[in-house]
């Protein structure tokens, strides 16, 4: 079933969702509750095969703002990301997530933020941390998150470059013209396909950050994500990430060795910590083969850590 939108809000808001189990519900209610009342809500169900959607053809009757789609077959999370990002007329976009929150200034914040500064592709925000009961658990993984601010796209992407991915993806607001401008996301990125979009986004726009907490990001058992993080494919993933980057979104910094050593850094990093999570959970052969990842992809990097860290030594010794 497909129910079409006559007015034009200024946000569309877009959940891609699948087998969503029991959150779902509490994504929808936290977009009903905004203060900001001017927007519409299309749920994309990717062929879920729970009941995790079944409440919503009643919940479409009683509030036109809201229509639910259910894909004949899977698009996978890039194709169902574009589809969200394609649907309604709304001027601003925000793809949320099937089992996170809403704090209710959200999108009153984020609209804000957009209309007072033209120049700003996308905004994205501090968050609070939920276990699967909705306690907090702590905020933002990136502590600069806290703040607000503007970024030109170049200081974003130095950032993003840097720390692994910093956007917390529900809590993006993007420009729907940006979306047009820059393109769907990747499908050769299945894990890593949001993080490709903010770099791109970067690349031609400034970024704003909002550093009060405007949605609740949930962390449960049941996420796809963990298995993205415990596996070399996410690995892989990051890796195709920063090569498609540096040989195909942005030759012109394929010879910026900064950049390309952030970039390696990021990579070594993400391989101790996924190798990490993979022996935790007593994935062992997964675990050494994420810690070696680095020796074959990392070189430059690896090679300059080890230089600095003898010169240190042998000035220690002197």
């Amino acid at each position: 079933m497909n129910y079409l939108s006559r007015s034009s809000p200024i946000v569309t808001v877009g959940i891609p969702s699948y087998n969503a189990g029991p959150h779902l519900r509490a994504a929808v209610d936290s977009v009903q509750s905004q203060t900001f009342a001017d927007w519409e809500l299309y749920i994309s169900d990717d062929s879920s095969t729970d009941a995790s959607v079944d409440f919503l053809g009643e919940l479409v009757m009683k509030d036109r703002r809201i229509h639910f789609v259910r894909n004949r077959t899977r698009l996978g999370l890039p194709g169902n990301f574009t589809q969200c990002a394609r649907f309604g007329t709304g001027q601003y976009v925000t793809i949320f997530h099937q089992d996170d929150v809403m704090l209710p200034s959200n999108l009153a914040t984020k609209v804000a933020m957009l209309d007072a500064h033209p120049g700003v592709g996308m905004v994205h925000s501090n968050i609070e941390r939920i276990d699967a009961a909705g306690m907090i658990i702590g905020e933002h993984w990136d502590t600069t998150a806290r703040e607000d601010g503007i970024l030109q796209g170049r200081l974003f992407l130095e950032k993003i470059l840097s720390r692994s991915n910093i956007v917390c993806a529900p809590s993006a607001m993007v420009r729907r013209s940006v979306f047009d401008d820059v393109g769907p996301f990747d499908p050769r990125l299945p894990w890593a396909c949001d993080w490709d979009m903010w770099m791109r986004i970067a690349l031609r726009y400034d970024i704003g950050v909002i550093g009060k907490p405007q949605i609740q990001w949930r962390l449960h058992s049941g996420q796809e994500s963990g298995s993205f993080e415990a596996s070399l494919r996410g690995l892989y993933d990051i890796d195709r990430l920063f090569d498609l980057f540096f040989n195909d979104r942005a030759p012109h910094l394929r010879e910026d060795r900064g950049l390309r050593l952030a970039a390696q850094e990021t990579l070594a990093r993400e391989s101790m910590y996924r190798g990490m999570l993979a022996w935790k959970q007593a994935q062992r052969l997964e675990a050494i083969k994420m810690w070696a990842f680095p020796l074959r992809r990392c070189r430059p990097y690896l090679s300059r850590r080890i230089y600095w860290s003898f010169r240190r030594y042998v000035r220690a010794m002197a």
